[in-house]
């Protein structure tokens, strides 16, 4: 069984732990806070999602860091960079600017195109760029 290692717990961290999870992946879903990560996992109550810290979930087998590019994911994975070394690392963020009026990187470049500069043992995919989530 894979395992998921998701580092962030707001609305896509959640939605993709969720995800995950119900298509049979073993989820950690890592917070700066692991008491809000539990407080979260306990009320999705799905099978399959583990509450844990970001050093915890880094040691997942694909790792999802749900942050945005501009508030600082590289500066916050920075220390994990030997861990991330050979991992597959999915790129969800895409480079908007606070009011997502415009990109904070050049139109010739990506993400996850700048994320493999920085962490280049890692294996950088983008994916989930534009996902639709229906509440019912």
């Amino acid at each position: 069984m894979k395992t998921v290692g998701i580092l962030g717990t707001g609305r896509m961290g959640v939605r993709l732990a969720e995800a995950f999870a119900k298509a049979g992946s073993l989820v950690i879903l890592g917070s700066r806070d692991p008491r809000r990560a539990e407080r979260i996992v306990r009320g999705l109550s799905v099978f399959g999602i583990t509450s844990g810290t970001y050093e915890q979930a880094i040691m997942a087998e694909f790792v999802v860091p749900a942050m945005f590019l501009r508030d600082g994911m590289v500066a916050t994975l920075q220390p994990y960079r030997k861990q991330l070394a050979g991992k597959i690392f999915i790129d969800i963020t895409n480079p908007f600017n606070d009011d997502y009026s415009d990109f904070i990187l050049p139109w010739d470049t990506s993400g996850a195109e700048q994320l493999q500069h920085r962490f280049p043992r890692a294996r950088v995919v983008g994916a989930f760029k534009n996902v639709w989530w229906e509440v019912f």
